[in-house]
């Protein structure tokens, strides 16, 4: 009987199916994260990302089932705390790459997404119509690379209405205190890095200005197309939005940035 038992062990190690590695087909052909983790966006809160299909994948870490063994897909929270609450939203969306994938994925993405805008070691950067690609590895990727993803700024993230704030803050108004912001948007960067900062008086007025850092080769353009040249005004680019009451100013230089602050009758 016990030689029964150690045969039918043998055999089912050595039915034992290796675990699937990622092939050249794996990132798809336009730049964008790949399987599901595509639907999941920056500033989604835990719920939002888990109607996207974002699950615990391992204790404490969450992401979308990957089916390969050297990939993970990966959503990284980010902790803010409310009324001693924590308010977890979506920080990054990150694709981890391991042996035996890092011998040959950057091979990948040239053959499927075409060169990099960006091309520097240790960091490559691929620009899509809907995603942007920053990739970067540890020199000598024992430890694996990192493709951080962030969608891409298109002239529809500014919408048709000059001087408005991007659909992402579309709800923040003039007034709201720092506890209601941080309700409806996450902290750090907007879509394709744009850096936020809000201001607010020391008065019980709340927020009084908001103030946008955008990346001049990608950002910047989109602007420009979607709002045009604005009214010049000391050679910054001046958009007015009576229905929001914002008046957006685009300054060039060192940084790009837009400043937001309330709309009030220009000086002669």
């Amino acid at each position: 009987m016990k030689a029964l038992v150690v045969c039918v062990v043998i055999v089912a190690a050595g039915c034992k199916k290796p675990t699937p590695v990622a092939d050249k087909d794996y990132f798809g052909k336009t730049v964008a994260p790949p399987r599901g983790l595509a639907k999941v966006r920056p500033g989604m809160t835990k719920q939002e990302a888990a109607a996207a299909g974002v699950t615990e994948i391992d204790p404490g870490d969450y992401g979308v089932p990957s089916g390969v063994g050297d990939i993970r897909l990966v959503a990284l929270f980010d902790q803010i705390a409310l009324d001693g609450r924590p308010v977890p939203r979506v920080e990054q969306i990150l694709v981890y790459v391991h042996k035996p994938a890092t011998s040959h994925f950057k091979e990948w993405l040239r053959d499927s997404w075409g060169a990099p805008v960006v091309d520097t070691e240790p960091l490559q950067v691929w620009q899509g119509d809907a995603w942007r690609a920053q990739v970067s590895c540890d020199r000598t990727e024992v430890t694996g690379c990192t493709i951080s993803f962030s969608p891409a700024v298109t002239p529809a993230f500014w919408g048709h209405v000059p001087g408005a704030l991007p659909a992402p803050l579309a709800k923040v108004k003039r007034g709201m205190s720092k506890h209601d912001i941080e309700a409806l948007v996450a902290p750090g960067n907007l879509d394709d890095h744009i850096g936020v900062v809000f201001t607010g008086d020391q008065r019980p007025e709340g927020l009084s200005s908001v103030t946008l850092f955008l990346n001049k080769d990608h950002a910047l353009p989109s602007l420009l197309t979607a709002w045009g040249d604005g009214q010049v005004v000391a050679g910054n680019h001046v958009y007015d939005d009576p229905t929001s009451g914002w008046r957006a100013t685009l300054t060039s230089g060192v940084n790009v940035t837009l400043d937001y602050a309330p709309l009030a009758p220009r000086a002669p």
